[in-house]
């Protein structure tokens, strides 16, 4: 690889330039691409430490909009069982196994779980609104599965709701229609564009009719440099514009609730979607 006096990268023109910044494209182009699985295995426990960066995108706007969604859903479960009782009561029919216990636990999934970023804190705001919450999580990476599964017992979330799994296959049948919530959070960018359509047909099939999918997408033409042990790395990535993602939207029969730009210095990081599901196709 040489330098010209002018390069093409990523679309762009880029003009003569120092020394510096051609140090910092050469170390780019230079530099190892793995994949999902290998990237995220060899990063595992050092994931943490991106929390605030992964986090300075949208978390803020993510936590305001999920605590909206859950306390819908708190509520319509709580009508749900008030509409039993009074049945119950006028019908007799369980009189002699009445009970009283609401079954309203929210069952939320969250792809690309990692090592718990978004689980822990989840299932600690469904605490705080005194909403029974049974938390559920896949992931690609081994190693990931393996850090959250490690943490998942302190944070009395149950072990076995977190599996290793690419969440572009199909799920097993026991899951179809079983979810309130499912969360995917810097999932669009490690997938190609031809997968997408797979994504929201996955989601579709999971979820509750009247149930919801909160995810983001984050419009970067550039991987952030990851390091391990004095080795730099970057993770593949793939870049989707809007109307890409629209698209695929309306293969299903999904309503699109809200769409939520976030800029930062006049520049868009992330833009957040929250779909609901309607009737199954």
């Amino acid at each position: 690889f040489s330098f010209s006096n002018n390069i093409i990268y990523n679309k762009f023109y880029i003009k003569p330039f120092d020394k510096k910044m051609k140090d910092l494209v050469w170390l780019y182009f230079s530099m190892k691409k793995l994949n999902v699985i290998e990237g995220y295995n060899l990063y595992s426990k050092f994931y943490k430490q991106e929390y605030k960066h992964l986090d300075s995108f949208d978390w803020e706007k993510v936590l305001i909009i999920l605590k909206d969604i859950l306390l819908i859903k708190k509520n319509n479960e709580r009508y749900k069982q008030n509409t039993v009782d009074v049945i119950n009561r006028e019908s007799n029919i369980y009189s002699t196994n009445s009970t009283n216990e609401s079954n309203d636990i929210i069952n939320i999934m969250i792809f690309g779980c990692a090592d718990g970023r978004e689980s822990f804190r989840i299932k600690k705001l469904c605490d705080r609104l005194n909403i029974k919450s049974e938390i559920f999580g896949v992931d690609i990476s081994e190693n990931m599965i393996k850090e959250i599964k490690k943490k998942a017992k302190k944070e009395n979330l149950k072990i076995d709701n977190f599996f290793l799994y690419d969440f572009l296959k199909p799920f097993p049948k026991k899951f179809e229609n079983f979810f309130d919530i499912i969360i995917g959070l810097f999932i669009l960018v490690h997938i190609k564009e031809n997968e997408i359509k797979i994504l929201f047909e996955n989601v579709f099939n999971l979820l509750k009719v009247n149930s919801y999918f909160l995810f983001n997408n984050i419009p970067q033409k550039e991987g952030k440099v990851l390091e391990v042990n004095n080795h730099k790395f970057l993770i593949e990535f793939y870049h989707h514009e809007k109307d890409d993602i629209l698209k695929n939207i309306s293969y299903f029969n999904f309503e699109l609730i809200k769409e939520l730009s976030i800029f930062e210095n006049n520049k868009k990081i992330s833009d957040i979607y929250l779909l609901k599901k309607l009737e199954n196709n």
